[in-house]
C-alpha cells in the first residue's frame, strides 16, 4: 500500500524497519539513517529530521512501532514541524497521539463456499502457500471442505494459515486439521530468512505479549478461562484482583494490542480472544499458581447468573435468553467442575440451566451433563442441589420424548424431596411426576400424583400452583375426550396465568384450548387461539411449546382445507423438532388424529409436491414460521369460506 501511495508524494516515501531495535532512544537515528540524513554538528537527530522534512511533501512509513511507544512524541514533533509530512506506523498498539487515526487490520475473510476455499481470502492464501512447498498440491472435492475448516479454525490469521499450509510437505490436510487441537506446537517452521517472530505462531504471539505490563499480562492469562467471549461485567468479576485490580483498563490495553477483540452483539459489547491467542493465554495460566482459583471464579459466576434467572424463567422462558451467548462458557464451567470433582457446583449449574438448554436446542447435551453429575458420589449436604438437578433431568428427558427416563428422574426427585426438601419442593415434584407418568400411559398414577400436588399447593396458598394443576386436569380431560370439561377448566385458569404473568403456562393453556376447539370442529376459534398463542408469545414462550404448536397448526390447516400450508407447517415442525430435540407428546398425537378422523380428512397432494413443501418447511427459521402463521392461520385464513364450511 505504501509503495502504491508513494507516487502521490512529490519528494518521495521512506520505509523504516524498527523491529531490530528495542530502545526508543535509538528511533531518531534509525530514521535518520533510513532517509539519508547525516548526523553532524551540534544538532540532535530530532532537529535534523525536522529540518529535512520541513520543506518536503513526503511519506514516512515506520514499521513495528509497538515496542518503541515511548518514542511516540517524536512522531508528533515531526508532524508539527513539517506540514507536508505524512507518517504511517504499523504497530500492535496505538501510539496514543492527538489526531492519530487508527486503522485495524482484520483477519482474512473466511466468507465463501466450503466447497470452494479459493473463494475466500483465507482459502486463497492457504492454497498459494501449499503449492509453494508442494507443487502437485491441488483442491479436490475431497479436501475442499477440510481446507475451509482449517482456515476457520485458524481464525483467518495470515501467519497461522501460512504455517499450516507449509505442513502439507509431510501431512495431508485431514491430518493438519486433526492436529489443530495443539496449534502452537503444529504451527512452526517458517522460512529461515523470516524474522524469528514470524517462524512460529507462538513466537508471533509472544512478541506482542512481551509488550504487556504486569496487570495486563495477568488479565490476559485469566481471560483464557472464557470460551466464546464474555461481557465486561463477567470479565471484571472473574479477572480482577491483585495485581490486576482494574480489569477495565487492562481490557482497553489488550484490545489496543489486538490480543482481544471487541464485538457488538444483541446482548451488548462482548470481548473475545481468537482461539490461537487463547491457546497461548491458557499456557500462561497453566504456568501460574492461580489457574484453579480463576476457573472456580469463572464457574461460580455463571452458576450465580443461572440461579438468578431460573425463577424468572419459570414464568417467562425468554428471561433466560440473556445467557444465550454464554452457552460455551457454561460448557467450560461444567467441564472444569467435572474434572475438579466439584459436584455441588456442577449440580447447581445443571439444576438451573434446563430452560437454557431447551431454548438453544441443546436438550440432549443438557441431559447428558445433568446425568453425569447425578452419577457422582452422593453427599447429604448436596441433597437440595440433587433435587434441582433431578428436576432438570426429568424435564429434559420429557422434552426428548424419553418417558421412562423422565419418570425415573421425577420419582427419585420426589423421594428426595420428601426426605430433605420443603413442602413446596414436594408439591412441585408431584406435579412434574404427573407429566412423566402420563407420557408413559400410567393415567391413574398420574392422576394420583396430580391430586397430591394440587392438595399441597392449596395448603400452601399457592394460587399459581393450583392453576397449573388446573391445566393438568384439563389435559387429563382432553385425553379422556371430555372436551366440555376441558374447555371450561381452561377458560377459568387462563386469566389467572395472565394475572401472574406466567407466560409459560398461559401459552400452554391457550394451546390446549386450541386443541380442544380443533377436536370439536370449532376451527375459527382454534385458529384465533393458536395465532394468539404463537404471535403474542414471540420471544416469550419456550422453544418446546412453540415447536409443538406447529404440529397442531399443521393439523388445523389440513382441517381448514389447505393441504399445501399444512405440509409446510409439518415440515417446519419436523425440521425444528429435529434441531431442538423436541417430539410431539403421544396423547396429543392421538387427539390430532381423532380430529382428522372425525373430519374424514384425506391428503390428496401429489407426492412430489408434498415432498417439496415439506422440504421448504424444514428450511424455515422460527421468525419465518411466525410470519407464515400470521399470513395463513391469521384473519385471512379464518375468514375464508373453507374455514366456515369446515366449522359448520
Amino acid at each position: 500500500m505504501a509503495r502504491s501511495a508513494a507516487s502521490e508524494f512529490r519528494d518521495g516515501a521512506w520505509f523504516v524497519a524498527l523491529a531490530p531495535i528495542t530502545d526508543p532512544k535509538q528511533v531518531p537515528s534509525t530514521i535518520a539513517s533510513a532517509v539519508g540524513v547525516r548526523e553532524t554538528g551540534s544538532k540532535t537527530a530530532e532537529a535534523l529530521l525536522a529540518d529535512h522534512f520541513r520543506p518536503r511533501t513526503s511519506l514516512l512509513l515506520l514499521d513495528n512501532f509497538e515496542r518503541l511507544l515511548a518514542a511516540g512524541p517524536l512522531v508528533a514533533e515531526l508532524l508539527s514541524a513539517a506540514a507536508g509530512l505524512t507518517i504511517a506506523a504499523t504497530s500492535q498498539a496505538p501510539l496514543r497521539l492527538s489526531g492519530e487515526q487508527v486503522y485495524l487490520v482484520p483477519p482474512l475473510s473466511l466468507s465463501g463456499s466450503p466447497d470452494s476455499p479459493a473463494s475466500s481470502d483465507a482459502g486463497q492464501l492457504f492454497i498459494d502457500r501449499a503449492v509453494r512447498v508442494r507443487p502437485d498440491f491441488s483442491i479436490t472435492a475431497d479436501n475442499a471442505a477440510t481446507i475451509a475448516e482449517i482456515c476457520r479454525r485458524l481464525d483467518g490469521l495470515p501467519l497461522a494459515i501460512e504455517l499450516a499450509a507449509a505442513r502439507v510437505r509431510v501431512l495431508d490436510v485431514e491430518d493438519i486439521l486433526a492436529r489443530l487441537g495443539n496449534r502452537l506446537a503444529l504451527l512452526s517452521g517458517g522460512p529461515s530468512d523470516a524474522p524469528d517472530r514470524h517462524r512460529t505462531l507462538r513466537g508471533a504471539i509472544a512478541w506482542t505479549h512481551e509488550l504487556l505490563g504486569p496487570s495486563e499480562a495477568v488479565v490476559f492469562r485469566r481471560l483464557s478461562v472464557f470460551l466464546g467471549g464474555a461481557s465486561l461485567a463477567a470479565i471484571e468479576h472473574v479477572c480482577s484482583g491483585e495485581p490486576a485490580d482494574d480489569a477495565f483498563a487492562a481490557i482497553d490495553e489488550l484490545v489496543g494490542h489486538s490480543l482481544v477483540l471487541a464485538d457488538i452483539g444483541t446482548t451488548g459489547r462482548r470481548f473475545r480472544m481468537l482461539q490461537t491467542i487463547r491457546e497461548f493465554a491458557l499456557e500462561r495460566l497453566a504456568e501460574s499458581t492461580e489457574a484453579a482459583r480463576v476457573q472456580r471464579r469463572h464457574a461460580e459466576f455463571y452458576r450465580d447468573a443461572l440461579e438468578r434467572l431460573a425463577a424468572a424463567a419459570r414464568l417467562d422462558p425468554s428471561a433466560i435468553d440473556v445467557l444465550a451467548p454464554e452457552v460455551d462458557n457454561i460448557r467450560a464451567a461444567l467441564g472444569w467442575a467435572a474434572e475438579a470433582d466439584e459436584v455441588e457446583l456442577g449440580l447447581r449449574i445443571c439444576g438451573s440451566a434446563r430452560r437454557l438448554w431447551g431454548q438453544q436446542g441443546l436438550v440432549r447435551e443438557g441431559l447428558e451433563w445433568t446425568q453425569s453429575f447425578l452419577r457422582m458420589p452422593e453427599q447429604a449436604a448436596l441433597e437440595p442441589f440433587r433435587i434441582r438437578a433431578l428436576e432438570a433431568a426429568g424435564g429434559l428427558a420429557y422434552w426428548l420424548g424419553d418417558g421412562p427416563s423422565s419418570v425415573a428422574a421425577y420419582r427419585e426427585r420426589l423421594a428426595r424431596a420428601e426426605g430433605y426438601g420443603t413442602r413446596a419442593d414436594v408439591a412441585d415434584a408431584q406435579f412434574d411426576l404427573s407429566f412423566g407418568l402420563s407420557s408413559v400411559g400410567q393415567a391413574e398414577a398420574a392422576r394420583q400424583a396430580w391430586a397430591a400436588a394440587r392438595s399441597g399447593y392449596s395448603e400452601l396458598g399457592d394460587a399459581l400452583g393450583v392453576a397449573r394443576c388446573g391445566w393438568v386436569e384439563s389435559s387429563f380431560n382432553l385425553v379422556a375426550q371430555q372436551f366440555s370439561e376441558a374447555r371450561g377448566g381452561l377458560t377459568e385458569i387462563i386469566p389467572i396465568f395472565r394475572e401472574y404473568r406466567d407466560y409459560n403456562y398461559q401459552g400452554l393453556a391457550i394451546g390446549s384450548l386450541a386443541v380442544c376447539e380443533v377436536v370439536l370442529g370449532n376451527l375459527p376459534a382454534a385458529g384465533r387461539l393458536m395465532t394468539e398463542a404463537l404471535l403474542a408469545s414471540r420471544g416469550r414462550s419456550g422453544v418446546v411449546g412453540l415447536i409443538i404448536s406447529l404440529g397442531v397448526i399443521a393439523t388445523l390447516s389440513r382441517l381448514l382445507g389447505r393441504p399445501e400450508e399444512a405440509a409446510r407447517f409439518e415440515g417446519a415442525f419436523e425440521g425444528l423438532g429435529q434441531t431442538y430435540g423436541v417430539q410431539m407428546p403421544g396423547p396429543l398425537i392421538q387427539l390430532l388424529e381423532l380430529a382428522e378422523a372425525r373430519a374424514s380428512i384425506r391428503d390428496e397432494l401429489d407426492r412430489d409436491v408434498r415432498q417439496g413443501l415439506l422440504e421448504a418447511g424444514r428450511r424455515m427459521t422460527f421468525d419465518q414460521v411466525l410470519e407464515f402463521v400470521q399470513a395463513t392461520v391469521g384473519e385471512r385464513l379464518i375468514a375464508s369460506p373453507s374455514a366456515e364450511k369446515s366449522a359448520s
